[in-house]
C-alpha cells in the first residue's frame, strides 16, 4: 500500500473519530451549561493567587520532572557502554536525552504562561460579566476597600461586549487589533453577522428551528474563525480522498474488507457517515454557543445593573466628602474669625469658645 495513501487514511480517520468523540462530549455536557456559582471578587482573587502560587508550580514540577527523568535515563544509557546494545541507538541516546530536557523546560514555561497570562492584577481578573458583577458588588458593599472603581468596570464590560462572540463560541479572543489594519472591515462584518445569528437564536422555538439556528451560528463562526471550525470538514475530506484513492488504486482491498461487490459502495457509505458526523458536530457545537449566549446575556444585564448601582454609591460618597469638606472649611473660617475678635490686648491668654449645636470648641 502506498505510504502517502496510508497516511491520508490514518489522518482522516483519526480526525473523524476525534470529531465523533467531541459530539459525544457535547451531548454529555449539554445539561451543565448554566451560570457558574456566584463568588465574591475577593474569592476570585484568592483562587487566582492560589492557582499561581500552588497549582501552577506543582503541575510544572510534575510534567517537567517527567521529561527530565526520561532525559536523564537516555543520557545515562548513552554515556554507559553496553556491549550488547546497537551502536546506532547508543549514539542517539544522548541526543534524545537533550531533546527531552529542553521539552521539559518548554513544558514548564508553557504551564506557567497559561496560569499567569492576563492574571497579573485585579483588573485582568474582571474579564467576563460574572467577575465584573462580583467586582461591582464588592464596591457597593465596601467602596473604600474595593479593588476596582466603577470606571474600570465600565471599561472592562465594554471590552467584553466587543469580544462577546468569541467568548460565546469558546474561542480565545486575544488582544484587540489596531484599527485600519488589513482585513479589519471583513472581520468586523463577519463578527457582526455572528452576533446577529446568536441574537436571533434567542427567540427560536421548537427543535427544528433550534437545529437551523445552531447550524447558522456554526456557519457564521466558521466564516469568522476559519480553521477553528472548518477542521471537521477538512479531515473528512482527507479521509474521503484516501478512500477514493484506494478504490482507484487497490479496489480489491475494499472489496475483500467490506464483502461488497463494488468498492464505490464503500466510498458512498464513508461519505454519508462523514457528513452525518460533521453535521452533528456543527449542530451540537452551535447549540452550545446558543445556550451560552443566553447565559452571558443575563449575566451582562446583571453586571450593567450592578455597575449603575456602584456609580450611584460613588456619587453619594463624593457628595458626602464634599459636604464634609465644606463643613471643615466653615469651621476653619469661624475659628479664624473668633481668633481675630478675641485677640488679647495686654498679652494675657484668651479663651475662645465656638458653639455648633451640642458641640463646643474651647481653646485656652
Amino acid at each position: 500500500m502506498n505510504v502517502i495513501m496510508l497516511l491520508t487514511l490514518v489522518i482522516g480517520l483519526s480526525g473523524v473519530v476525534w470529531c465523533l468523540l467531541l459530539v459525544v462530549v457535547e451531548i454529555v455536557t449539554w445539561s451543565s451549561i448554566r451560570e457558574p456559582k456566584r463568588r465574591s471578587f475577593s474569592r476570585i482573587q484568592f483562587e487566582a493567587r492560589q492557582s499561581q502560587t500552588v497549582i501552577a508550580p506543582a503541575l510544572g514540577a510534575l510534567y517537567s520532572g517527567l521529561f527530565i527523568s526520561l532525559s536523564a535515563s537516555f543520557i545515562f544509557k548513552g554515556l554507559t557502554p553496553d556491549g550488547g546494545a546497537d551502536e546506532s541507538s547508543h549514539l542517539w541516546n544522548p541526543f534524545i536525552g537533550v531533546v527531552l530536557f529542553f521539552a521539559g523546560a518548554v513544558t514548564l514555561l508553557f504551564i506557567l504562561w497559561v496560569f499567569f497570562k492576563d492574571r497579573s492584577d485585579s483588573i485582568s481578573l474582571a474579564q467576563d460579566p460574572f467577575s465584573i458583577r462580583a467586582a461591582a458588588e464588592e464596591y457597593i458593599s465596601a467602596p473604600e476597600q474595593a479593588s476596582l472603581k466603577p470606571e474600570d468596570l465600565d471599561t472592562q464590560l465594554k471590552n467584553w461586549v466587543q469580544r462577546k462572540a468569541a467568548y460565546t463560541m469558546g474561542v480565545a479572543p486575544g488582544r484587540p487589533r489596531e484599527k485600519n489594519t488589513r482585513g479589519e472591515d471583513q472581520r468586523v462584518r463577519r463578527t457582526t453577522a455572528l452576533e446577529a445569528a446568536l441574537t436571533k437564536s434567542e427567540n427560536s422555538q421548537g427543535r427544528r428551528q433550534g437545529i437551523v439556528n445552531s447550524l447558522r451560528i456554526y456557519y457564521r463562526a466558521a466564516r469568522r474563525y476559519r480553521l477553528r471550525f472548518i477542521w471537521p470538514a477538512g479531515v473528512s475530506a482527507i479521509l474521503l480522498v484516501g478512500v477514493v484513492w484506494m478504490a482507484l488504486d487497490q479496489p480489491e482491498v475494499l472489496i475483500s474488507s467490506s464483502g461488497w461487490g463494488s468498492p464505490w459502495l464503500m466510498v458512498i457509505i464513508v461519505a454519508v457517515v462523514e457528513m452525518v458526523v460533521v453535521l452533528a458536530y456543527a449542530v451540537f457545537r452551535g447549540n452550545r454557543a446558543r445556550l451560552w449566549y443566553r447565559v452571558y446575556r443575563s449575566a451582562q444585564t446583571g453586571a450593567e445593573h450592578q455597575i449603575r448601582a456602584a456609580h450611584e454609591v460613588k456619587i453619594s460618597q463624593v457628595s458626602e466628602e464634599q459636604r464634609l469638606r465644606e463643613l471643615v472649611d466653615q469651621l476653619e473660617n469661624i475659628l479664624e474669625k473668633t481668633r481675630t475678635e478675641s485677640a488679647p490686648i495686654d498679652g494675657a491668654r484668651a479663651r475662645e469658645i465656638i458653639r455648633l449645636g451640642r458641640f463646643r470648641l474651647v481653646k485656652d
